[in-house]
């Protein structure tokens, strides 16, 4: 709720029930883009999207990040994946993004979220926040101007 604003973009990756892409339609994004590589994910969540009334805001693609139009940037980008995964997209995450975009990282192990906050910080972002529950980790940053 706090990293969200009205009109924003929404970029969920790993998008599994869709749950993070309908909560952002109905925080007020404008339009939400959930992408996922398990085709079974892509079905759950346009019964979800559906059984919301969402259709006109969110979309749902089966594949990868860089299966998306590499022109269009995104204020949000929320991704809730394995460590491994997370740091694997890292590049093509950020370039998703618009410059003083925001993005949530989830689904990182505890021990695991120092590696990816380095990873993260080199790459031009900000740290904003970290919360711990648990063995896992959330990371929430923000992109510092242009990344290429």
């Amino acid at each position: 709720e706090k990293n969200i604003k009205p009109g924003y973009s929404v970029l969920d990756i790993g998008t599994g029930s869709g749950i993070l892409s309908i909560v952002a339609a109905k925080l007020g994004a404008a339009s939400v883009l959930g992408i996922d590589i398990d085709q079974n994910a892509i079905k759950s969540a346009s019964k979800n999207v559906t059984n919301n009334a969402l259709e006109d805001k969110i979309k749902l693609i089966h594949g990868s990040i860089t299966d998306t139009d590499t022109t269009i940037k995104y204020d949000l980008i929320v991704a809730n994946m394995y460590t491994k995964v997370i740091m694997d997209i890292a590049h093509p995450l950020l370039n998703k993004l618009m410059p003083d975009g925001k993005f949530i990282l989830s689904g990182i192990m505890k021990e695991k979220s120092k590696d990816v906050q380095k990873l993260f910080e080199m790459k031009n972002v900000r740290l904003n926040h970290q919360q711990v529950e648990g063995d896992w980790a959330v990371l929430v940053g923000t992109k510092k101007g242009a990344f290429d």
